[in-house]
């Protein structure tokens, strides 16, 4: 098995990877072939893959609502929210000004916050119940 993924690694590099069903005798097997086009590879400095890899780690354990709605409560997306609101439509394909002086940052933090009071309440739940199965965890792995 491994001298037949060796050949098929070295086909596939760099590009997408296309999984398909094809019949092998009486049951049926996975097939990776390579996709049509090029994997997607930025070319980051590494102040940047740095500053992605905090964000992945920080919001690993998030749900993608839970990811958006923390992205979208940062000062700079309140800082544009609040000008669409203002502006009554929204902007598409806005910068986002992530240099905003701190009397911006304190009147856009000051507002009412973007989640619904129930999305808030089941989260603080859910992040009350992850730190209880972590700290019962952690006296599990101490009790001999």
């Amino acid at each position: 098995m491994a001298t037949a993924l060796v050949p098929s690694t070295a086909l596939m590099d760099g590009h997408e990877v296309r999984v398909e069903v094809e019949p092998a005798g009486d049951y049926e097997a996975k097939v990776y072939r390579p996709g049509p086009a090029p994997r997607f590879k930025p070319a980051l400095a590494a102040e940047e893959r740095e500053t992605l890899e905090r964000i992945i780690a920080l919001t690993r354990q998030l749900t993608a609502r839970d990811a958006v709605a923390l992205a979208y409560n940062t000062a700079p997306m309140r800082f544009l929210l609040q000008q669409e609101a203002d502006a009554g439509q929204v902007r598409l394909n806005m910068e986002i000004p992530f240099d905003l002086d701190a009397q911006v940052i304190a009147d856009v933090a000051t507002t009412a916050g973007t989640a619904a009071p129930d999305d808030l309440l089941a989260f603080k739940r859910r992040e009350r119940q992850r730190i209880a199965d972590l700290q019962e965890a952690a006296l599990q792995r101490t009790e001999p």
